[in-house]
């Protein structure tokens, strides 16, 4: 029987996209006007009417740690199998912001040299509390060792979704700012919680040779897929009623499953 914890995790995975245009090209961003029954789009950029950039950024982060017991349950000739149980604790935090910067060359409804800067901002965070089960395979032969890992943990996903959104406008006599974007209203800006029983099956392998008695090098491959969570994108809606007559954009959560692949280079130093 032992004892063991890990703490591992995945930070800064950053997707991103940015435009500009002198006005000579059209940056748009599309939505379906709930107001008027119609498609529309919000013009950042277009030809006499105004100039702009755009920026998205979506990031995502993971964290998890357990702690657990573990004990042998057979051993044969080159190889031993363990079971462990314990807890674990998993976190995938899912934001996505989209920013957005005119400047009224003529047209549009605002004197001309007036700036718009929008923002709308989508934060998904995850927490997972759970018991963990698994079992820990270890077969060897001459210098090289193989380990292949099952595990399964059960437990309660807590879901939190935040959004915000600000747009600063200057026609000249100073800035005015308003909490709310393009796909930020009032109907939908706020946080939002609930709590999902989720189920997080993990599987690995890992190959590692002894060069000699004092170091080992070593390669690993690991598939874990959560059943519930919930995503920035999943949070976007591009129904907007900008007069904010009927509740548009709305919100609602989803049900998402997410998966992640992991690679493993490592050594292992003994003395």
């Amino acid at each position: 029987m032992g004892a063991g914890a890990t703490v591992w995790g995945f930070a800064g995975d950053i997707v991103g996209y940015g435009n500009s245009s002198d006005g000579s090209t059209i940056i748009a961003r599309p939505f379906f006007a709930v107001d008027t029954a119609t498609q529309d789009a919000f013009l950042v950029a277009y030809p006499g009417v105004s100039r702009g950039s755009i920026s998205i950024r979506a990031t995502n982060d993971i964290l998890g740690t357990d702690a657990y017991l573990r004990t042998n349950v057979w051993v044969g000739r080159g190889f031993s199998v363990d079971a462990f149980g314990g807890y674990e604790f998993m976190r995938i935090d899912d934001d996505l912001s989209i920013q957005s910067s005119s400047t009224i060359l003529g047209g549009g409804g605002f004197p001309v040299g007036t700036t718009l800067d929008i923002l709308d901002n989508f934060d998904a965070r995850n927490e997972f509390h759970g018991g963990v089960i698994g079992l820990v395979g270890d077969f060897h032969y001459r210098r090289l060792t193989v380990s292949l890992l099952a595990k399964l943990a059960v437990g309660n996903m807590n879901q939190r979704v935040t959004i915000s959104g600000r747009t600063v406008v200057d026609t000249g006599g100073g800035p005015v700012t308003s909490n709310n974007g393009l796909l930020t209203q009032a109907s939908n800006i706020g946080t939002y919680s609930r709590n999902k029983t989720a189920y997080i099956p993990e599987f690995g392998v890992t190959a590692a040779y002894s060069v000699n008695d004092y170091l080992a090098l070593n390669v690993g491959y690991r598939f874990t897929w959560w059943s519930n969570v919930a995503l920035a994108t999943d949070a976007v809606n591009l129904n907007v009623d900008q007069t904010q007559v009927t509740p548009n954009p709305s919100f609602h959560f989803r049900n998402a499953e997410y998966y992640m692949h992991a690679l493993s280079v490592g050594a292992t130093v003994r003395w």
